[in-house]
């Protein structure tokens, strides 16, 4: 350790004689730069039941709602309760899961998100973790006692039972309250703080679907006759539902993210994330010559390209291709010597 942390003091002391301590004192002050000793990846039984997705609108619902009633795959209604608020049914899309990268949306985001993070798992012998997310997901719904207004077209649904958050948007379109993404609140943090000061309560107001009204008593007799831990779905939502499950799909994708992660970490030099808009440099990878030029390449590059001057550098990028054009056509020496490299 102490080897360590000499080497983050090499790599410091290194980044503040090129470009000044006080340059680099405001940079992690403000929390644009972060040196970091090493980098670090966190490590990643029961009866297993589909969750369906609706042949027409592809809207992914826990097998218990879909019934044939639930005519779009709806896992909630939102009635009108105030001014300015939605009134509109809640869905969840197919979405979009990124691993470790905390960025997705919709079913696959919520199964990843129950697979990278177990203890987010309302239903941990739940095999099929898309189901499991989905009827975690209907959980917190049922427990949410407030609706805040982020924007006129996102929402979040808090269940201060479960102290979590469901990040939704408005689909304008079809007026449809699609799920993102859940969220935990941590017991110091305050929805308000998160969230702002436009909500509404909204304790006991969702409506769900009927559950039990339309599936046969044949049907059940017959599930109950089978075994017990094969897993079996009624006949009753056939017409309208697929079988759906992205927990293989997802877990093969997080286990190449942190095989990548792992063998990545031993020659990674420096990185910038954009959702935290930060440079982040690894000590134990660089040298004392090196490290000014990777701390340029992520400030210079990924963090002025992709956020703060991201609207003054794209035309000056697009227009390089002309201007070495117009100067390889007039034989100027530079020209001639860019498009020769």
């Amino acid at each position: 350790m102490n080897k360590t942390h000499q080497r983050r003091d090499v790599i410091l002391a290194s980044l503040c004689d090129y470009f000044g301590k006080s340059t680099i004192d405001n940079l992690l002050l403000c929390g644009f730069l972060r040196v970091i000793e090493k980098l670090q990846t966190d490590e990643l039984d029961g009866i297993s039941i589909a969750s369906k997705i609706h042949k027409k609108t592809k809207n992914i619902v826990p097998d218990e709602l879909a019934t044939p009633d639930n005519e779009e795959g709806i896992i909630a209604e939102l009635p009108h309760l105030k001014e300015g608020f939605p009134a509109c049914p809640i869905v969840v899309r197919i979405g979009f899961h990124i691993p470790f990268v905390h960025r997705g949306a919709g079913s696959r985001h919520l199964t990843g998100n129950v697979i990278e993070f177990p203890n987010r798992d309302f239903f941990p012998k739940e095999e099929n973790k898309t189901e499991g997310s989905l009827k975690g997901l209907v959980e917190v719904l049922k427990n949410s006692s407030q609706l805040y207004q982020l924007n006129p077209l996102k929402y979040v649904f808090y269940s201060s039972k479960h102290q979590y958050g469901i990040v939704c948007t408005l689909n304008e379109k079809s007026n449809r309250l699609e799920v993102v993404t859940v969220r935990p609140v941590r017991k110091k943090e305050l929805p308000q703080n998160l969230w702002g000061n436009q909500w509404i309560k909204i304790s006991g107001a969702l409506i769900f679907p009927d559950q039990a009204a339309s599936v046969p008593l044949s049907s059940c007799l017959q599930t109950t006759e089978r075994k017990h831990t094969e897993p079996q779905s009624t006949k009753s939502h056939e017409d309208n539902y697929l079988d759906v499950d992205y927990t293989p799909a997802l877990r093969n994708a997080i286990e190449r993210a942190k095989r990548n992660l792992r063998s990545d970490a031993n020659n990674i030099q420096g990185f910038y994330s954009k959702s935290k808009k930060i440079a982040v440099l690894v000590a134990e990878n660089l040298s004392a010559v090196s490290a000014p030029s990777v701390l340029l390449h992520e400030l210079g590059i990924h963090m002025a390209y992709d956020t703060f001057f991201k609207n003054k550098l794209q035309p000056i990028i697009e227009e390089a291709p002309s201007l070495l054009e117009h100067l390889v056509a007039k034989s100027d020496p530079i020209g001639l010597y860019a498009q020769s490299q």
